[in-house]
């Protein structure tokens, strides 16, 4: 064992313990000497030899009455199977058994980089953010760290660092739900490249993550673009993944409203949740120079929050640290997080414009969080569930407003996903103007009111002035999608695909934008083939997504691929266009005693509105029932009817003068 140093007064003897393989005591020692110039005491053994009883009691002894105990990690570690310093390792997670969860001990330290994902260490360091010291240099930030949980006084910041009160213009929350007219993108940050997108559209980049990514051409990575990951759930009970991800999104949210950033979508982003892909791979394929992961570890009323940044060029770690909270806490330190991100990026940030999103109450946050991440649970319950939830933390914290945004949200849901449509609708509606009245600057009310006169009441003239009011508060992904689909509703197909290219841009894994590229826009546009790749790329993406067979199999009918398009409409559900599938297809196969039956099917459920019908009847040459079909879906909440203009199935009743005046009394293009 080395000599020893001289011993300040504040620091006990022994009280960090630095465990390391022999063939890394170089970096170890830069470790030592960084430690030691700040005062703090180190147990660092240099011993070439080691063994012994003696040695051994020394050494239990000194991990049993250490302050902290950080090992290092590197290839050199990973590839020795055996080797005392893994005896020690196990001896320091031994003694964590005996500690309070919130007590800092461990603090693994990883010199080169070897990745924390299989690595072969104890479970133990799984659950702990690494610190990154390339070749052992170690920077004042990680001995100020060292110091403050050895209780050692904080050291007075630089100048230059950054005030944790964070964050820029006002709130927009991204969310995703199971309609396929969910809100993402956010289209200033994806227009200047979306003629680039064009070619990769059509590649197959947009492949599902379980499938891995693939080195291939894609356009040039932004300098300054960063990727929020999925923070990792460390609770011993594993039951905190809505929280994590709440934590990711709204360090997500915060930094999207930087102006010089790009900010890589929710949606491909969290894709690669459970992945093991080396972080290089994950920016390639994100198109994300930098990457922010972490984890999370609650006990009761405190939070463990880690959080790092990478380069993800070379997968060299810039910034990491350790945060340990009480949940009244949370929200300062997911601003506090966002300001360090952003200070290692040299771009500002302030605090103007979001102190409306923080809950009073950690109960209401809590519940807030999981009403999100019911939203983007499957089935048709999954709104209802997340209603309950945002209504729960309304009445924990009746002031956090937010909280009534994402009930229309959870509402406009219901609606478009075709449940209980009047009743839903109205609600939507109703629920959308609470939110505008309780908080009339925030967009995301507006852009949900949008669409909800959209979709519910074919609305155009609310929907866009809805829409321009929520561009003037500072509107993001959620009045993109509002934007775009009011673009192809009106059958203004160059802009519909400017946006939507916008949204894919920043987004790549999104499948919402990808079918709805390939249904609404490719589709309509005579572009079937294009409409075919698209739509499989969202479905590699989603293999459930919701009437996306359906849209694949219209897009094989066009082209009169009728086996294929057959395939595609019975691996649709029911209840997802299915019925409507098959009555085309049959019918265009010859097969009309079929088509009759599904469309006999379609009259007798629930699941189809009165335009579904209008769609079956024009494509078999029925004109006047389609007619008739569509004069009873005209000033009813029929969700499907909103996108009628242009859809292939009503070609026939093109040059009919009666479907050229219904669309005038539709007020849309004839």
């Amino acid at each position: 064992m080395e000599g020893e140093s001289p011993k300040p007064a504040s620091t006990p003897t022994g009280a960090v313990f630095l465990s390391y393989a022999s063939q890394d005591a170089q970096a170890a020692q830069k470790i030592c000497d960084a430690l030691r110039a700040a005062g703090i005491e180190v147990w660092f053994d240099k011993s070439e030899l080691r063994g012994g009883d003696v040695w051994d009691r020394q050494i239990r002894e000194q991990i049993h009455n250490c302050r902290l105990f950080i090992p290092v990690i590197s290839a050199n570690s990973e590839a020795r199977d055996e080797g005392y310093f893994r005896r020690e390792w196990g001896l320091a997670t031994d003694r964590t058994r005996d500690m309070a969860e919130k007590r800092a001990f461990l603090i693994p330290v990883v010199i080169d980089d070897t990745a924390e994902r299989g690595a072969s260490v104890p479970d133990k360091f799984h659950q702990i953010q690494w610190a990154r010291l390339p070749a052992g240099l170690t920077p004042p930030d990680f001995v100020a760290r060292v110091g403050a949980l050895l209780g050692a006084p904080a050291p007075v910041a630089p100048a230059d660092k950054p005030d944790p009160a964070v964050i820029t213009a006002p709130a927009a929350h991204s969310r995703r739900g199971t309609a396929a007219w969910i809100a993402l993108g956010l289209a200033i940050l994806g227009i200047v490249v979306g003629g680039a997108w064009v070619a990769l559209r059509h590649s197959d980049v947009h492949r599902h993550a379980q499938d891995g990514v693939v080195d291939q051409s894609q356009p040039a990575t932004t300098e300054k673009s960063v990727a929020v990951l999925p923070f990792t759930d460390m609770s011993e009970k594993h039951d905190q993944e809505y929280f994590g991800d709440g934590i990711a999104e709204e360090i997500l949210d915060r930094l999207v409203r930087v102006p010089e950033l790009k900010v890589i979508g929710r949606t491909s982003s969290f894709a690669f949740r459970g992945k093991n892909d080396d972080l290089r791979t994950i920016g390639r394929a994100l198109r994300a120079t930098y990457l922010v992961e972490g984890s999370v570890r609650r006990s009761g009323d405190q939070v463990r929050v880690t959080a790092q940044l990478i380069d993800a060029r070379d997968g060299s770690h810039l910034w990491s640290d350790t945060y340990d909270r009480s949940m009244t806490d949370i929200l300062h330190l997911q601003d506090e997080i966002a300001a360090r991100i952003a200070h290692f990026l040299n771009v500002t940030v302030s605090n103007r414009g979001f102190q409306r999103i923080a809950a009073r109450s950690p109960q209401a946050y809590e519940y807030y969080l999981r009403g999100l991440q019911e939203l983007e649970e499957e089935g048709h319950d999954a709104p209802d569930r997340a209603r309950a939830s945002f209504e729960r933390a309304m009445s924990l914290d009746p002031e956090f407003v937010t909280a009534v945004v994402e009930i229309a949200e959870a509402d406009y849901f219901t609606c478009a996903n075709g449940v209980r449509v009047a009743v839903s609708c109205e609600r939507a509606l109703a629920s959308a103007n609470e939110a505008i009245r309780l908080d009339p600057d925030n967009p995301d009310a507006y852009a949900i009111r949008a669409e909800t006169r959209l979709v519910a009441n074919q609305d155009w003239e609310g929907a866009a002035a809805d829409i321009k009011k929520a561009k003037q508060l500072g509107a993001g992904e959620r009045t993109t999608f509002s934007d775009a689909r009011l673009a192809y509703a009106i059958c203004d197909m160059p802009r519909a695909r400017q946006l939507l290219e916008s949204i894919i841009a920043r987004d790549p894994f999104d499948p919402f934008a990808q079918i709805d590229m390939g249904f609404f826009v490719d589709l309509r546009s005579g572009l079937y083939s294009e409409a075919e790749t698209a739509i499989r790329n969202g479905l590699k993406v989603s293999p459930t997504f919701g009437s996306a067979n359906f849209s694949l199999g219209e897009a094989l009918l066009m082209q009169g691929k009728l086996d294929a398009a057959l395939e595609a409409m019975k691996r649709e559900r029911v209840n997802e266009g299915q019925l409507e599938g098959l009555a085309v297809v049959y019918y265009a196969l010859g097969r009309k005693g079929d088509s009759n039956k599904a469309l006999a099917a379609m009259e007798q459920s629930e699941a189809y509105m009165p335009s579904d019908l209008a769609r079956v009847h024009a494509f078999r040459g029925e004109l006047t029932r389609a007619m008739d079909y569509l004069e009873k879906a005209r000033g009813t909440h029929d969700i499907d009817l909103f996108y009628i203009k242009g859809d292939p199935l009503v070609k026939n009743l093109e040059d009919d003068s009666r479907y050229k005046a219904f669309l005038r009394k539709m007020k849309l293009p004839e």
